[in-house]
């Protein structure tokens, strides 16, 4: 979003914060994102939803405890017209994943140059499979303004309450 804005006109944001996504995306994590929003589930209490949520995405987050899974599925889901837990986002996110190569919107490199002079900090979890080291790099290459923070035993998305990343927010938000 903030690459797009920026490509909208000058002036349109005076800061950018990217969690763990590029205009590079990784094949291996585009593929298990594919898997989670077409896999959709009811869970009849907020702790079955934060099980589920730990049992397909400890890999993502292997430090969590209980509370934390619990917030999580708080962010993620609501309770449904059923009284259920469902998933709490749009499920047309899942429609560009329904074609190979559908999620991906073209060259997205030269959507970021448009951030070129804009203050940027990229924060990167340290297990992702979204947004490689090399990646980071470009990224951070073609940036005048531009710092990156990566978040350890952590994958995508650092949730940005880890401290490494909100040091690295207050500092941006500071500058």
């Amino acid at each position: 979003v903030a690459m797009l804005l920026a490509a909208h006109g000058a002036g349109r944001i005076d800061a950018a914060i990217i969690n763990d996504i590029g205009p590079m995306i990784e094949t291996s994590g585009l593929e298990r994102v594919r898997g989670i929003v077409r896999r959709g589930g009811a869970w009849p209490t907020w702790m079955h939803a934060a099980r589920s949520l730990s049992e397909t995405n400890a890999a993502i987050y292997p430090g969590f405890s209980a509370i934390e899974w619990l917030a999580m599925a708080k962010r993620l889901y609501k309770i449904g017209a059923n009284g259920r837990i469902v998933q709490d986002y749009d499920p047309r996110i899942s429609e560009p994943f329904r074609l190979q190569g559908g999620e991906v919107p073209g060259d997205l490199w030269t959507t970021f140059a448009f951030l070129k002079s804009v203050p940027t900090l990229i924060v990167r979890g340290a297990l992702t499979d979204i947004l490689s080291e090399a990646t980071l790099s470009t990224m951070k290459d073609g940036l005048d303004r531009g710092q990156a923070v990566t978040v350890p035993n952590v994958g995508h998305a650092p949730v940005l309450d880890e401290p490494e990343a909100v040091v690295a927010i207050k500092m941006l938000l500071a500058a």
